[in-house]
Parts: C-alpha cells; structure tokens; sequence
C-alpha cells in the first residue's frame, strides 16, 4: 500500500531585504522520498513577507521518520525546520498521536468495516 502525505507551511522574513530559499533536507535518516514544492516561488523580499512550502512524503510502506530542512542565508547562518513523519495505518503505531491530538478528529467503526478517520 503507498501512503501519500502532504502538509503546507510558512517561512516569514524577518529582516532580509532579499532571500532566495535554497533549503536541503538532512539525510540523516537514509533515503525518504520527501519533496519541497514553492507555490509562491522561492525568493522573500521586502514585498513578500512570507512564502508557502508544501512537503510531501510518499511510502511504499509503514515507517516513521524525524529529520530536518536546512535552510542557510547569505552570511552562511543556517536554520532548521524539523519534520517528523509516519506512514501506517496501524492504531497501535498512532496511538500516542491520537491521545495527544484526538479532539481534532474521530474515528469511526462500521460494524465489518474498516476504521475511518474523520476530519
């Protein structure tokens, strides 16, 4: 089974008067096929405050990751954004997550049927 995940952020300049993101994702954890999409473009300015990146994960199958995007300026600063992933349908494996955040969804159990998770 192939899990697709994707989830939008956003990267706010505070004090460049020009930036141009040119991010790495760490490859601490081996290969993920994680990708970086810029629907807003790549390059911050005085004009534009902030830009939208979308991340997207794809597993073939179930595994948990934590790594980190690296972004670095022209004054060779570097700043990390942490990203932390799990691809399995299991409720065992997401238990934790759904204590912690249980009130943002439910689950629901059809008599035969599978679980379903609603928004």
């Amino acid at each position: 089974m192939r899990t697709l995940l994707k989830q939008t952020f956003r990267i706010f300049n505070e004090g460049y008067e020009n930036f141009n993101l040119k991010p790495t994702i760490s490859s601490e954890v081996g290969f993920l096929q994680l990708k970086l999409n810029y629907p807003d473009g790549k390059n911050m300015n005085v004009s534009r405050k902030k830009i939208r990146v979308e991340i997207t994960f794809v597993s073939e199958k179930p595994m948990s990751f934590t790594t980190k995007i690296e972004l670095v300026d022209e004054n060779s600063r570097q700043y990390s954004i942490p990203v932390s992933g799990t691809a399995d349908n299991c409720i065992f494996t997401n238990y934790s997550y759904i204590q912690r955040f249980g009130s943002d969804f439910q689950i629901r159990a059809e008599e035969f049927g599978p679980l379903t998770l609603v928004l």
